[in-house]
Order: structure tokens, then C-alpha cells, then sequence
């Protein structure tokens, strides 16, 4: 039980950081520049809960849409 728990806490952790340093990289450090996932939990830590919402959707329209359009090209 106690390899369970380590193993689950290993994933949940690496994935975390790589979810939290890839906003960081690709910022460049700059202030001008922001991310889509930045600018989502921007809206959300100001409780602007409805823009929040809608860059969301947009955001995994196209982590769907583009993938699939990149194997299927002809098809849509």
C-alpha cells in the first residue's frame, strides 16, 4: 500500500511541475508576453469566473480539434 501511495504522489507531483513550469518557459520571463494558461488562471484568481470558462473551452477545442486535424486532414 505504502508503493501505492509513493508511486501516485511520484505522478501527481511530476506532472504538476511540468504543468507549472511550461507557462514559465514559454512566458520567456517577459511581462508582456502571457500564455493562454496564464491568462486563464488570471481570470480565475480574480473570480472572473465567466471568462475563465470561455478561454477553457477554447483551450480544449483546440488541444482536440488540432491534433485530430493533423491525422485526419482531408476528412474536415
Amino acid at each position: 500500500m505504502r508503493l501505492v501511495g509513493l508511486g501516485t504522489f511520484t505522478l501527481a507531483f511530476l506532472a504538476s511541475l511540468r504543468d507549472l513550469s511550461t507557462p514559465l518557459f514559454l512566458g520567456g520571463g517577459s511581462s508582456d508576453s502571457l500564455t493562454l494558461s496564464v491568462v486563464i488562471f488570471t481570470f480565475w484568481s480574480e473570480s472572473r469566473l465567466g471568462e475563465s470558462a470561455a478561454l477553457t473551452v477554447l483551450l480544449l477545442t483546440l488541444a482536440i480539434f488540432l491534433p485530430v486535424y493533423r491525422l485526419f486532414p482531408k476528412a474536415l
